[in-house]
């Protein structure tokens, strides 16, 4: 079609999946048509420096001195007396605590998002991008960024292949230019693949479009707080819920007036260490790759940010390292968004940040612990750990019952006479997967279900044991999936709606 379809409502499953099929094209086409205009030099240089805007505007308040209430309560009102003299005391904290090239690199990264957002407003389209984001302050600025972190990274990997123009902008005019195309293209193309997934997994989906807008009579959030995607066993959860195991390790201190320092990676290295020590993570020839990769390009990081490595050195150092893939593989958005190789490749040289790496490091080790059967073990009980606290917190009265007649459970709980019967399972599903195969997940989706069925069948056929162990007689069961999965059971819910849910639950 490669056209908007007609407004209406959509059921039929083939013509959704040709609607969204469509959808992608287009949306490649427009992203490809809109960089193509553009000159890889300097886009590539400016889109380097607009990521460390956006890391510096996302880590300012962990870092500041004092405290961070005036930086994040700062709203964008500089067309005001009262809005100028807020933004000029938050850039003086920000010079204070960091020098004058971060704060006037949070200058230049708040007029772009102020007027970005005004653009937006003119045009009615935040409600598209949803999720109640906006760019009209600090806070809401920082959650749109976080939410488009991904993205703007990706960028990266894209620009030296697609910007294949003359078309040059000065950096100041980079959101304006390339915000709309992010979020209508890049994040369109995403959206429609879930489109595509949903459609797979689920009967009765609808699509309804507006002339503007598809909405859909059900929606799948794959994310969780803070955009971040689900982990089997988290550095934070393993600090917070198994403290007992937990080493505490041995960092090195961050030089004065940064935000950021390589440093930083030998820390990320010793934290996780330290948290995921009773699984022999020194042993990993990953954690050891890694050790050897830091050593080889520390001296390439001068400015505490970013590491820039000439093609032959990284080239070489790569050589010597089998299990680790330090730059990505593909050309298509598709294939970048989710690859987490730290380095870019532009004009001879591989670029770069020490977030990037400290990322790469966490990836990494948690990919290659995945091997450990302890580990996979032992966070399915951590995630028991974690789902009890929020029921106990949301007014659930945890038995503590793991055993009945040499039967085991999850998590028993009871509120108001009435006992809720949770199993907790942390199957891995890899999202990343989506946009590369959906009829694939489309089939693990459903399997999963199938298996959470069959889960919940078996614990109601032994009900009976749970009714006479407490001496109730209403129960409910109930499966709640670590890695979300796509349905309309009432009983199969997501981990990351079960606040949400329980919320529900007591209204």
């Amino acid at each position: 079609m490669n056209q908007k379809p007609v407004v209406g409502t959509y059921t039929d499953k083939t013509e959704i999946e040709n609607i969204f099929k469509d959808n992608i094209s287009y949306h490649s086409k427009m992203f490809d048509e809109k960089v193509g205009e553009f000159s890889a030099d300097p886009l590539f240089e400016d889109w380097r420096l607009l990521n460390r805007c956006v890391d510096e505007f996302i880590n300012v308040p962990f870092e500041l001195s004092g405290s961070a209430d005036p930086y994040l309560n700062l709203e964008f009102k500089m067309l005001t007396a009262k809005g100028k003299e807020d933004f000029k005391k938050v850039g003086q904290l920000l010079e204070n605590d960091f020098g004058p090239e971060v704060a006037s690199r949070f200058n230049n990264l708040a007029l772009m998002c102020m007027a970005s957002h005004f653009g937006y407003q003119s045009q009615n389209l935040w409600q598209a991008v949803g999720y109640g984001l906006g760019l009209s302050s600090v806070s809401q600025s920082i959650n749109y960024l976080q939410s488009r972190r991904l993205v703007f990274g990706c960028m990266l990997n894209l620009i030296p292949i697609k910007a294949i123009g003359q078309k040059k902008a000065p950096f100041l005019d980079l959101m304006n230019q390339f915000l709309y195309t992010i979020d209508s293209c890049l994040n369109g193309y995403t959206n429609a693949y879930y489109h595509l997934l949903i459609n797979e997994c689920i009967t009765g989906y609808e699509v309804t479009f507006d002339g503007n807008l598809f909405k859909a009579n059900f929606t799948y959030d794959n994310l969780e707080a803070f955009f971040l995607e689900p982990e089997r066993l988290s550095l934070l959860d393993q600090m917070e819920l198994r403290p007992d195991v937990v080493l505490l390790a041995k960092t090195i201190p961050r030089p004065k007036n940064v935000i950021f320092s390589f440093n930083e990676v030998a820390n990320a290295m010793a934290l996780f260490e330290g948290a995921f020590k009773k699984y022999s993570v020194t042993g990993l020839l990953e954690y050891q790759e890694l050790n050897l990769l830091f050593v080889h390009i520390s001296r390439f990081c001068t400015d505490n940010y970013h590491v820039i490595v000439d093609e032959s050195d990284l080239d070489g150092i790569q050589l010597q390292l089998k299990k680790l893939k330090l730059t990505p593989l593909g050309n298509s958005f598709t294939d970048l968004i989710n690859d987490y190789a730290p380095f870019q490749k532009f004009q001879g040289k591989y670029y770069c940040t020490v977030v990037l790496l400290c990322r790469f490091v966490y990836r990494t080790l948690t990919g290659a612990l995945m091997r450990n059967k302890s580990f996979m073990i032992n966070s399915g009980f951590v995630f028991e750990d974690k789902v009890e606290k929020i029921l106990i917190n949301a007014g659930y009265h945890s038995t503590g019952i793991t055993r009945i007649n040499h039967k085991e459970f999850d998590l028993i709980t009871t509120k108001n006479g009435k006992i809720y019967n949770f199993q907790c399972k942390n199957n891995h599903i890899d999202i990343a997967k989506v946009g590369t195969d959906y009829k694939l997940m489309g089939r693990l989706n459903k399997r999963l279900i199938t298996y959470y069925r069959k889960s919940i069948t078996k614990e109601v056929n032994r009900e009976n044991l749970i009714k006479t162990k407490l001496g109730l007689s209403g129960i409910e069961h109930f499966v709640i999936s670590r890695f979300p999965v796509i349905t309309q059971d009432a009983d199969i819910l997501n981990f990351n709606s079960l606040e949400s849910w329980l919320g529900k639950q007591n209204h």
